[in-house]
C-alpha cells in the first residue's frame, strides 16, 4: 500500500501531465491515447475534454482561435482558418471530411456549433450532433412530423447554469382562435427527450441561429407597420425569448442579412447589391458598441455577382470570406487596411449552401453533466 508522501508524488506527476496535455492540439491528443491505459483515461475524461478547451481559448489573443469553417462541399471539407490566411496554398489548410454516421450524402443544413459540436439538420426532422475534430457523432430522437415550410427557426448551444447542451426549433402552429403563433419545442443531450416550452409571437426567422454568451440569436423581420430587424435571443439557461439587442444606426433602407461571431464579438453583415458591411458590438448588449468595420463597394471586389458572406477574422482583423456562387465555393480574404482581396486559389463544387465555423476540441457529443 502507497504511503501518503508516495500518493502526493503521483497526484502531483498526474497534474504536470494534464498540464501539459492540455496544451496540444486535438490531432495529437486524439493520436496520444494510444500510449497507455493512463493516457487514454486521461484524455478521454470529460474534466480534461473541458479543461483543454478553456486553455485552448485562453492562451491565444485571438478569441476565434483553434477555429474552422465547415463548409458543405461533396465531400465534406473542414478548413483551417488561420492558416489558409497565412498561406497561399490552400489545399494545405484544408481537410476532407467523411459524412456523421447515419447523415446521407446529400443536401442537410447546419442548425449551430458549440465548444467544438456541429448539430446538422437533415430531412427537416432528423438530428445528428457531431464533433468533427473527433469524428464522433449522436443521432438525436427525431420530434413530431412538421411540414417544412412552417419551420422557423433552429438553434443549438451549451447551458452553463445545468451544464448542458441543447437544440430548439419553432414551428407555425394554427390555434384554437384560428391565427398562427410558433410552437417551440426544445432537447438536450442529457435529457435525450423532447419538450415543449411556451409558444412565442415571431413569425419570421431569416437567419441561422447563432449562440453566444449563453443566448442563441436570430435576425427578426417586424412586418406591422413600418418593416423593421430586430434581433431575437433565447437564453438556454432561463429558456425565454427576448428582443435585448438593438441594431446599429444605418441608413433607414439597409436591412441586415446575417448575424455570426467575430473576433469574440456579435457581428452583422450586409450583403447588397450595392456593397458588403461588417458591423461588431464590441461591448455586447451596448448599442453604442456597434462599430463598423468595413464598407466595400461591389465595384471592388474580384467579382461582382454572387454572394459574399464573412466567415472568419483574424487578430489583426484580416476577414476571410465565403465568397459562393450557386453550384461552387472558394475563400478569398479581405484586407481592411490596404482595401485588397487574396484569392485563396480554392474552389470545389457545393453540396449546399451552409458553412459554420467550430472550434476544435474533445468534448463529446455523448456529453455527460460534470459533478
Amino acid at each position: 500500500m502507497a504511503c501518503p508522501a508516495e500518493e502526493d508524488i503521483c497526484l502531483a506527476e498526474e497534474g504536470i501531465l494534464i498540464d501539459i496535455l492540455s496544451r496540444l492540439p486535438v490531432k495529437s491528443l486524439i493520436r496520444f491515447k494510444c500510449v497507455s491505459k493512463r493516457w487514454h483515461f486521461l484524455i478521454s475524461d470529460p474534466r480534461f475534454a473541458m479543461s483543454h478547451l478553456r486553455r485552448s481559448v485562453e492562451q491565444s489573443l485571438n478569441p476565434d482561435s483553434c477555429r474552422r469553417v465547415l463548409i458543405g462541399t461533396k465531400p465534406l471539407r473542414s478548413v483551417n482558418c488561420d492558416a489558409l490566411i497565412e498561406d497561399a496554398n490552400a489545399h494545405t489548410a484544408i481537410t476532407e471530411l467523411e459524412y456523421p454516421s447515419m447523415v446521407p450524402e446529400h443536401r442537410f443544413r447546419i442548425v449551430g456549433s458549440c465548444n467544438g459540436l456541429v448539430c446538422l439538420l437533415f430531412y427537416h426532422e432528423r438530428l445528428t450532433v457531431w464533433n468533427p475534430s473527433t469524428r464522433q457523432s449522436r443521432d438525436l430522437p427525431s420530434p413530431r412530423p412538421v411540414p417544412f415550410d412552417h419551420m422557423i427557426l433552429h438553434g443549438f448551444g451549451y447551458d452553463s447554469v445545468t451544464d448542458d447542451y441543447k437544440v430548439l426549433r419553432g414551428f407555425r402552429e394554427k390555434t384554437a382562435g384560428g391565427t398562427y403563433s410558433t410552437a417551440v419545442e426544445i432537447i438536450s443531450l442529457q435529457s435525450n427527450s423532447w419538450r415543449r416550452i411556451p409558444d412565442i409571437d415571431y413569425t419570421t426567422t431569416f437567419s441561422q441561429g447563432t449562440y453566444m454568451n449563453g443566448s442563441i440569436h436570430w435576425l427578426y423581420l417586424h412586418r406591422e407597420n413600418a418593416p423593421r430587424i430586430v434581433i431575437v435571443s433565447f437564453n438556454l439557461a432561463s429558456e425565454e425569448f427576448q428582443e435585448i439587442l438593438s441594431l446599429p444606426d444605418t441608413e433607414p433602407l439597409v436591412l441586415f442579412e446575417g448575424i455570426g461571431v467575430m473576433g469574440g464579438c456579435l457581428a452583422l453583415y450586409i450583403d447588397s447589391k450595392w456593397e458588403i458591411e461588417l458591423w461588431v458590438m464590441k461591448d455586447y448588449g451596448i448599442k453604442s458598441s456597434w462599430t463598423k468595420l468595413f464598407n466595400i463597394t461591389r465595384e471592388v471586389l474580384p467579382r461582382t455577382f454572387g454572394w459574399w458572406k464573412p466567415v472568419y477574422v483574424t487578430k489583426d482583423w484580416h476577414i476571410l470570406f465565403d465568397a459562393g456562387e450557386m453550384d461552387s465555393f472558394s475563400f478569398s480574404v479581405y484586407d481592411p487596411e490596404k482595401s485588397t482581396f487574396k484569392d485563396c486559389g480554392f474552389y470545389a463544387d457545393r453540396q449546399n449552401f451552409e458553412s459554420e465555423t467550430y472550434i476544435e476540441s474533445l468534448i463529446s457529443p455523448y456529453y455527460q453533466r460534470m459533478e
